[in-house]
């Protein structure tokens, strides 16, 4: 794995923690610039991190980061958008993630209450205040 800017990615061992990816390109064995902190009530920090992802304090487990799925805070039947790419977005209820890691929706537009069938889809996002309305 190699830490991207534009990704989401939390700490290890904090799954609260919030990471702001600031640089990648740091001339150091530490490339990866961040903001980070471990809970929301906790000021923010900077620190810097291998390419990977990894730091490690002595005799301190590692701390690295952690790429969080985008679709982490989708809660299960939220109204998303969904494509295959070839075909135009299409309305339905989101469904969870597949454990091979992509965004799942009810079938037919349904619900966790009328169904217990989800496809996979390869574009998944929230609908904007427009397409909410229509």
């Amino acid at each position: 794995m190699k830490i991207e800017k534009g990704k989401k990615y939390r700490l290890r061992g904090y799954p609260e923690s919030e990471v702001v990816i600031l640089d990648t390109e740091l001339d150091s064995p530490y490339p990866v610039a961040a903001k980070l902190r471990t809970c929301p009530a906790d000021p923010w920090e900077l620190s810097t991190y291998t390419e990977g992802g990894s730091y490690s304090v002595r005799g301190v487990r590692d701390i690295g980061l952690i790429e969080v799925s985008p679709y982490a805070d989708f809660k299960v039947d939220e109204p998303v958008m969904v494509s295959d790419g070839d075909l135009p977005y299409r309305r339905r209820y989101f469904a969870g993630i597949g454990p091979d890691g992509i965004p799942r929706a009810w079938d037919g537009g349904a619900t966790s209450w009328t169904t217990d069938v989800s496809i996979a889809w390869n574009y998944c996002r929230r609908p904007t205040p427009e397409e909410l309305k229509s």
